[in-house]
């Protein structure tokens, strides 16, 4: 297990653009790239992928995450009025929190919700529902909420609607599988510092949807 890092820097970065028809909140991101990952590492084989989601459907994915660098990483929600990307720091589990959220509404939860933090502020992910169609929101807090310094209910909503349990449950384990094959279990941690990769979590979701495929063939 590799050791904590300590001293990481914390970007002061508060600035908000619009670029290239992309809508950005904290770091700037360029664009049409993708973040570089070092794939150099792989504790995990290409076996150990399980066919849940196709490439077709992988193309309609409503949140994406990807690590871009020691500390950082970028989450992505495709929104009705464009891309935002939001710049997440390793201060919080956030991955964790996605994987949690994957699990429980896998397991009928009727809300979950996903912290993402940046330095300075955060956005929340939470869905709400009791059926497949759960209702969606994406909140921008100005502080760290999830910390305390500013209220919960102060908010702006940066997106919102409709989403439906399979495809969001689908495309989280999509987003864990790519980081456990492609990078691996101690790269992340080099990379995300605090935190280790969402494991049992990860295997949890995998035996539920793989029941769940069970069940749909009978």
């Amino acid at each position: 297990m590799l050791a904590p890092m300590t001293g990481l820097p914390l970007a002061r970065v508060s600035n908000r653009r619009w670029a290239n028809g992309v809508k950005h909140h904290g770091r700037r991101i360029d664009a049409g790239s993708n973040p570089a990952v070092s794939t150099n590492h792989r504790s995990c084989s290409e076996k150990t992928e399980t066919k849940i989601m196709s490439k077709e459907d992988r193309t309609q994915e409503r949140i994406g995450y990807v690590l871009s660098g020691t500390g950082w990483a970028t989450l992505s929600i495709r929104a009705d009025a464009g891309l935002i990307a939001v710049a997440v720091s390793y201060l919080h589990d956030s991955l964790g929190d996605l994987a949690r959220m994957g699990l429980d509404l896998a397991k009928g939860a009727k809300s979950a919700a996903a912290v993402f933090m940046d330095e300075p502020g955060e956005v929340h992910v939470v869905v709400t529902g009791d059926d497949d169609e759960m209702a969606f929101e994406l909140r921008r807090y100005r502080d760290w909420a999830s910390w305390g310094i500013t209220a919960m209910d102060d908010y702006e909503v940066l997106d919102h609607g409709g989403i439906d349990r399979i495809d969001l449950i689908r495309n989280i384990h999509s987003i864990l599988e790519r980081i456990y094959v492609d990078m691996g279990l101690d790269k992340y941690r080099e990379l995300w510092v605090e935190h280790e990769f969402p494991l049992r979590t990860y295997e949890g979701l995998i035996a539920v949807l793989k029941k769940r495929l069970r069940v749909s063939q009978k």
